[in-house]
């Protein structure tokens, strides 16, 4: 061994070998002892660089050394002897060309292993790097890079919380592109309840923002996602709600509301189904066009056929009973009967009737006969 001369002198001794025609198989194993040499100092002191440029270094210098190598029996058999005394072993091959063309090649393989292990994460979050110098250096070991590529998306998963949004949305887009939907559907749920956590904590302004988190989430939902997208509608009107229990005197709260359909009524938020149910009951009907039926209160039967003309008012042991007028007496005037009773709080449409007034009559006319239970003529509702 020749380990008390720097690698650089050893190769200039090469050189001058090659110059004087020197025996090209001693010239070769000198070269190798000297990248040898490197590649053992580099391994304890230096960083994978240096590794990765020696193994380009050493490609170009030893034949073979950048000719991808099949890990078949036979090469690990030869690896495995090579690696016990590797310059006895190399000047043992001496004359076999095929062979130390292999050598060179494990060799080079050695060093670029080093330099990935220095490189790689030990949680794996640097897969990508890792995965780039196998594609790079080793390819015949390109399934191992799709491992180092899985093992990062994993981290990132579990790290997903911490990132920005435009990096969650990358990696939700990655697992989609591989059709892992439920990771994909992971990478919601981690970064959503991450960010939940941090703006719940900041009053109303971090519930309306973490809504509008939300709302881009919701977009972003196929439209087959009919699941999903209902649970998030859902969480959206939830946080909306707690920013109004918040500050209800906030008037973009309230308004963020009213645009997904729901209205406030009587201190009381109403769904859009609610509302829809509400202005399609008979009460509102009615309202709109202008008529009366059972059950409206009497705010109602302003809203529908303004204030009455007159109002008479009856007090009974249990309750208050009110006759609305409408009309001029000689007009056959619209009469509505509310009641209140004890356990309301307002009078309530129980019957309405159009009073049927008589022509005049003249002087000579007899009056008819009206059969006792005959109603007037024109009335609705009944008393």
């Amino acid at each position: 061994m020749r380990e008390d001369r720097p690698p650089k002198k050893l190769r200039e001794r090469a050189t001058r070998a090659r110059r004087y025609n020197s025996d090209d198989t001693a010239r070769m194993s000198i070269i190798h002892e000297s990248y040898l040499m490197d590649w053992r100092s580099i391994r304890l002191r230096g960083e994978s660089g240096e590794l990765l440029g020696l193994a380009t270094t050493m490609a170009a210098a030893l034949s073979g050394g950048d000719d991808p190598l099949a890990d078949t029996s036979v090469v690990k058999d030869l690896r495995t002897r090579y690696f016990v005394d590797p310059q006895k072993f190399y000047d043992e091959t001496a004359g076999d060309e095929v062979t130390r063309k292999k050598l060179h090649r494990i060799l080079y393989q050695k060093v670029v292993e080093e330099a990935i292990k220095k490189e790689k994460a030990p949680d794996g979050r640097n897969g990508k790097v890792v995965a780039k110098i196998i594609k790079d250096y080793l390819p015949e070991r390109i399934d191992e890079a799709d491992a180092y590529i899985v093992a990062e998306r994993n981290w990132r998963l579990k790290n997903v919380g911490t990132f920005r949004r435009p990096e969650m949305l990358t990696l939700r887009e990655e697992f989609l592109k591989l059709g892992e939907r439920e990771k994909a559907a992971e990478v919601f749920e981690r970064w959503f309840a991450k960010k939940e956590s941090e703006l719940r904590r900041q009053g109303i302004d971090g519930l309306l923002d973490l809504a509008s988190e939300y709302e881009i989430r919701h977009d972003l939902l196929d439209d087959d996602e009919t699941a999903e997208k209902k649970a998030v509608h859902d969480k959206i009107i939830e946080i909306l709600m707690d920013a109004y229990r918040k500050n209800p005197d906030l008037g973009s709260t309230r308004r963020r509301l009213e645009e997904y359909g729901y209205r406030l009524r009587n201190d009381e938020w109403k769904t859009p189904e609610e509302i829809e149910q509400f202005l399609n009951s008979p009460r509102q009907r009615a309202m709109a066009e202008g008529r009366v039926v059972a059950g409206m209160t009497g705010t109602e039967v302003i809203k529908s056929l303004g204030k009455p003309d007159r109002v008479s008012r009856v007090l009974t042991a249990r309750s208050v009973i009110e006759l609305w007028a409408y009309g001029a007496p000689d007009e056959t005037p619209l009469v509505v009967r509310l009641v209140r009773t004890g356990n309301r709080s307002r009078s309530i449409v129980t019957h309405w009737k159009q009073l049927a007034v008589a022509p005049p009559r003249s002087e000579t006319e007899e009056p008819a006969e009206t059969p006792e239970n005959d109603q007037p003529a024109g009335a609705v509702g009944g008393f």
